[in-house]
């Protein structure tokens, strides 16, 4: 996958960056490389600031194996205020995910892990509500992982698996056309 154009696409068709926007970034560990492109990208199309919140799936685990027995029922009043300050102040926000395959290898673990994300979800919903009513921009985008493309190709090595995942997301996302943002554009007026 073509990073820079990746980010290109992400910033010029996904978020539509204008100059003075605020974006914020929610990446694993992983897209960091992509991270970089994005930022990159929304600077030269007029963004104010970029502010990164990385969310690294292995700290959630070790969250949810260590966490006490106290605090599983409570979410950080602080983080929820912080998410709301965004909003306030207009942040736009790409979300790069990829796919889960992490075994919770308990039935303890599992619940303990599902209860994390249930007291997040109700402290959050009311900006997920005001998230979903579009005032401001959002996006949520795919960039693989070791994880995933092991996933898709368990018989090939993780680097070859990782490399063959990055061509196929390549293709899918339109990134080796002559002018991707184009593309993109050209699909998206179709499609109304």
């Amino acid at each position: 996958m073509q990073l820079s154009t990746y980010a290109k696409v992400i910033v010029k068709n996904g978020i539509a960056v204008q100059s003075g926007d605020l974006i914020k970034v929610n990446f694993n560990p992983e897209h960091l490389p992509l991270v970089r492109e994005i930022t990159k990208e929304a600077y030269l199309s007029g963004a104010s600031y970029v502010k990164l919140d990385l969310r690294d799936p292995e700290v959630e685990l070790a969250r949810a194996h260590y966490i006490g027995s106290p605090y599983i029922h409570h979410y950080p009043d602080s983080l929820v205020q912080s998410e709301w300050t965004d909003l306030e102040a207009g942040y736009s926000t790409i979300s790069i995910t990829a796919p889960s395959f992490e075994k919770l290898e308990s039935n303890l673990l599992r619940k303990k892990a599902a209860k994390l994300i249930e007291v997040k979800a109700k402290a959050m919903a009311p900006i997920r509500k005001v998230g979903m009513e579009n005032r401001n921009k959002w996006v949520v985008v795919n960039a693989p992982t070791v994880a995933w493309a092991n996933a898709i190709f368990p018989d090939l090595e993780s680097d070859q698996a990782f490399h063959r995942l990055n061509e196929l997301l390549g293709d899918i996302l339109k990134l080796y056309e002559k002018d991707p943002v184009a593309s993109w554009c050209h699909q998206d007026c179709d499609d109304w």
